[in-house]
């Protein structure tokens, strides 16, 4: 298994893009454990309507509760009936079927039973394979018959229908800033994010381009084979993390459309609104050293660039060598050393990678490097630097830190933790670290091979 199938579940990243498409119904089918992450679905969902002033309803999810008699004697009767089921309760415009670890081991055909009740309802459903164990990148679990997301869902365009006039942004973020500014231009966008209506996802087929303002792996997919299957072109964007993104990102855009000096007044208009802010923030957060621990290259490299211009001290960037320190004594045998890790800094392609389930790894490194502040993707890293006594900056949905507002955004919520570490000391009192003086004190960036 690769790296990135042990960091996490697989699941959850793509249903909680799947679970925020209005008027759509959810089934994972699993064991009622994976559907633990329902209550953090929920909670994004809820979040959700509540920005854009919908009525508050629970998140339209059902989990078909596999056993193991079902992984003996098959599941397709309950896969049916969880079908009927969403479309009972939720009168959904489309449903999409999740598969699991349990639902890929066992060998049950998820396809085969769509196809079978496909015919009794009028709404087309549709499987996404995102088994932890299987594809090394979850997304391949689209490229299963017929790319069943493209076909059932999105419509090719209408024969005989004039030239398209609208573009697509595929935008699965928290935060409506740049589209905001995106409306503002007069041009007609097809805005696919979370809560955007189904119709979006149908309509994408016959766009002009389509512009992916995130690192996402589903928007990814969505814009590559909209580009593959329908045609579509897919416009290369930087990352509009910090005025500097922002601004490279909305020059990118504007020189596509052909309205590139229209974008420049734009652009112009909102540094000057922002200025100022930024400024006065940079005094607030000067002398502070932060340690950011983010999965993915390009979520890394847009909270790299957002610290960066927020002139904070990256630890761990340049300087000391972080390679081995000494290998651990094997007795009776001699212990070959090979650093794992030797680069100038801990971030890029050859930084250092630490999973979500790696605190054992996290402690060490943040004795090493001494940071004022953590900032770490997953919550169950979030923890270990509050045991540590130091401030953590959790990034629950890190591109709502993106464009002009969310740099500022992310600046004050750093710089309110760093001038108040007291919570996180508090706790590191009371708390008793599972491991050893001698472990923390080690560089834990290497392998010891034995051999006789």
């Amino acid at each position: 298994m690769s790296f990135s199938q042990c960091a996490g579940c697989a699941a959850p990243a793509i249903c909680t893009v799947l679970a925020m498409i209005r008027d759509t119904a959810v089934i994972i089918h699993s064991p009622a454990g994976c559907a633990a992450s329902f209550a953090d679905f929920n909670r994004k969902y809820k979040g959700m309507l509540r920005r854009k002033g919908l009525p508050s309803r629970n998140a339209p999810l059902i989990s078909t509760n596999l056993t193991e008699m079902d992984m003996v004697f098959g599941a397709e009767p309950k896969l049916e009936e969880a079908i009927k089921e969403a479309i009972r309760r939720f009168a959904p415009k489309a449903v999409f079927i999740a598969a699991s670890c349990g639902s890929g081991i066992s060998g049950l055909d998820i396809q085969d039973v769509i196809d079978r009740v496909q015919g009794n309802f009028g709404v087309p459903i549709t499987t996404v394979v995102c088994e932890l164990y299987a594809p090394k990148k979850w997304g391949s679990g689209f490229g299963g018959k017929e790319h069943g997301l493209l076909t059932k869902v999105i419509k090719p365009p209408e024969a005989g229908l004039e030239n398209p006039s609208f573009y697509n942004v595929i935008d699965f973020s928290e935060d409506d800033s740049i589209k905001k500014l995106l409306h503002e231009t007069g041009i007609r966008w097809n805005y696919v994010a979370y809560g955007a209506e189904y119709e979006t996802l149908e309509r994408m087929g016959g766009a002009l381009a389509t512009f992916h303002l995130h690192a996402d792996r589903f928007g990814s997919y969505l814009a590559g084979k909209l580009q593959e299957d329908y045609q579509v072109p897919n416009v290369s964007l930087p990352l509009p993390a910090g005025f500097a993104g922002t601004e490279a990102c909305l020059r990118k855009i504007g020189e596509a459309v052909g309205r590139k000096s229209e974008f420049a007044a734009l652009i112009t208009r909102e540094r000057s609104r922002y200025t100022e802010r930024l400024s006065k923030l940079k005094e607030r957060l000067k002398g502070i050293r932060c340690l950011p621990i983010v999965e993915g290259l390009d979520y890394e490299s847009g909270i790299l660039s957002i610290l960066r211009e927020l002139n904070v001290e990256i630890a761990g960037e340049s300087g000391e060598k972080y390679c081995a320190a000494r290998p651990a004594p094997v007795k009776g045998k001699q212990a070959s050393r090979r650093p794992v890790h030797s680069s100038d800094s801990l971030y890029g392609p050859e930084g250092l990678r630490i999973g979500f389930y790696q605190g054992y790894e996290l402690l060490p490194l943040v004795r090493l490097v001494s940071p004022d502040v953590l900032v770490v993707k997953h919550r169950s890293l979030a923890a270990w630097g509050v045991r540590l006594g130091i401030p953590c900056l959790w990034l629950d949905e890190d591109a709502a830190f993106y464009g002009y507002e969310g740099l500022l955004r992310f600046g004050e919520r750093l710089a309110d933790l760093a001038g108040n570490p007291h919570h996180a000391r508090r706790m590191a009192a009371h708390t008793q670290l599972p491991y050893s003086e001698w472990w923390m004190e080690l560089k834990l960036f290497w392998e010891v091979g034995r051999h006789g």
